[in-house]
């Protein structure tokens, strides 16, 4: 890992704690606005830092199966360096996420969604594909416990929509659709 990550995660960790601390001061407890704005932030942390404290747990472990396997024969050996392979990509995961973690955040992340899906030229068929994209969209957001709100419909000939405008809220909904746009295409 680098030492610029290593060291901005032992300062997210620093501020994880004292957040903590400040939660259970009474003047804060007392100030329901900056509590809630401290346990919003602390939540944030939370994940960052328990992945930290999982790569720094299998960094350990990394060391300490080198060791083994730098003394060891036979079956322990070949133990040590399985779980050597293991640990490294368990630790390449974990470093990935925290690189991603800390990228800093869209501020309309946390906003809801207005989804218009058109039927384009193609007729029926175009109308039946929008459908399907309708239904792909609802079963996605009910994965992710998101309230779908039909808005406006516009049905096809035989099936499908011509338009369909649907509202999205939930946790994340925008941070997870932003970029769904676009035309798409059938093609037989």
């Amino acid at each position: 890992m680098k030492d610029s990550l290593r060291k901005k995660l032992n300062e997210i960790s620093e501020k994880h704690l004292e957040i903590e601390s400040s939660l259970s001061n009474q003047d804060i407890i007392n100030d329901l606005e900056k509590y809630k704005n401290l346990s919003v932030e602390y939540a944030k942390l939370e994940l960052i830092v328990k992945d930290y404290r999982k790569y720094l747990e299998m960094e350990q472990a990394l060391n300490d199966s080198e060791e083994i396997s730098k003394t060891a024969s036979g079956d322990l050996k070949k133990m040590a360096d399985e779980e050597i392979k293991l640990t490294r990509e368990k630790i390449d995961e974990l470093e990935k996420n925290l690189e991603i973690s800390l990228l800093p955040e869209d501020p309309n992340d946390e906003s809801n969604v207005f989804l218009e899906i058109r039927a384009g030229t193609g007729g029926l068929e175009a109308a039946i594909f929008a459908g399907d994209l309708y239904k792909m969209y609802c079963r996605f957001a009910e994965r992710q416990n998101w309230d779908v709100e039909l808005l406006s419909e516009s049905e096809g000939d035989k099936g499908g929509y011509k338009l369909v405008v649907i509202k999205i809220t939930g946790n994340k909904a925008y941070s997870k659709l932003k970029f769904e746009s676009g035309a798409h295409r059938v093609q037989r």
